[in-house]
């Protein structure tokens, strides 16, 4: 096989390859020693070549991608003819191609020169930053001082006019200037936080002594028998609160004074005497007192006092 038929083989392996592995749009690239190593060859073969049209070397000469070297390599119009169809439609299962190896191998390039460490023991140590104070030139606003201004008492609203339209057209609607108190509304809403006793003592005066001689029942009723508490009767009835408070179910016994019981028609409603001698508001157990002097005149009447309130709570 001449030069020529090698030639010719090397050119379709090539095309073959490349049509197999690029469609026919894409332009391939490649380093510059591989261009020069197919370029060279080119020239080679072209001058082994007789009568090979004179385009050739100035078609190499002009190349730019091996599709361009392909096209120098045809020596005949029938071979540039077979390669444009070969361009238009590659052929079907070509064979598999075989890489040229280059009759002067490229040396490798040597790697990058790294830079030598330096010796231990021998490197200088970094002096800290020095930090620099700026000082920021304040500005307008910060220079300026700002003053508090006192609010100024707001003045009276008149209502008199709306007194007089209000007394007129709702005469029976009482009318108040000052704010009610609502201390009492909040005593009652928060009355069912406190444990319900299940003593009550009425307290009808506002006496020292008798205030003391309660309070001092129901500390002893407290500590040894049940809980115990003293209300002040006029309020409760005042409030016509006496049915809530005697439907308590903790509620064991009501405590009051014989003389000052009768003195509260409300809770009178309520009031009961069986056919055995026992008093009862309600469903609860009344204990009726003597006047109250009496007990603080006669002390041997408070030991009495006490054995008959231990039975009346140690029987329920």
């Amino acid at each position: 096989m001449n030069t020529i038929e090698k030639h010719k083989n090397l050119a379709h392996t090539l095309r073959s390859f490349l049509l197999q592995e690029y469609s026919k749009n894409i332009w391939i690239t490649t380093d510059k020693d591989t261009y020069d190593y197919f370029a060279k060859q080119a020239f080679k073969s072209a001058q082994k070549v007789k009568n090979a049209p004179s385009k050739i070397i100035s078609t190499l000469q002009g190349a730019q991608s091996p599709r361009s070297i392909l096209a120098a390599l045809a020596t005949s119009k029938t071979e540039q003819r077979s390669f444009e169809r070969t361009l238009v439609s590659p052929q079907p299962n070509p064979t598999p191609p075989t890489a040229p190896s280059p009759t002067q191998p490229i040396p490798p390039s040597p790697p990058p020169s790294q830079p030598t460490p330096p010796l231990p023991g021998k490197t200088e140590p970094t002096p800290p930053p020095v930090m620099e104070t700026v000082i920021r030139p304040k500005t307008h606003l910060e220079q300026k001082q700002f003053l508090r201004e006192t609010l100024q008492p707001t003045g009276s609203t008149n209502f008199t006019d709306m007194l007089t339209f209000f007394k007129e057209k709702l005469p029976t609607i009482p009318l108040s200037d000052s704010i009610p108190d609502d201390s009492e509304a909040k005593a009652i809403a928060l009355r069912w936080k406190a444990p319900a006793a299940q003593v009550l003592l009425l307290s009808f005066s506002n006496l020292t002594k008798e205030q003391q001689f309660l309070a001092n029942i129901a500390q002893a009723i407290d500590q040894r028998l049940a809980s115990a508490k003293i209300i002040y009767a006029y309020k409760v009835e005042e409030e016509k609160g006496w049915e809530d408070l005697l439907n308590a179910n903790t509620l064991r016994l009501v405590i009051s004074s014989n003389t000052s019981l009768h003195t509260l028609p409300e809770l009178l409603k309520h009031y009961r005497e069986e056919s055995t001698g026992k008093h009862t508001l309600a469903r609860v157990p009344l204990f009726l007192l003597a006047d109250l002097s009496l007990y603080m005149e006669q002390p041997a009447l408070k030991s009495s006092l006490w054995k008959s309130l231990c039975h009346c709570l140690g029987s329920k």
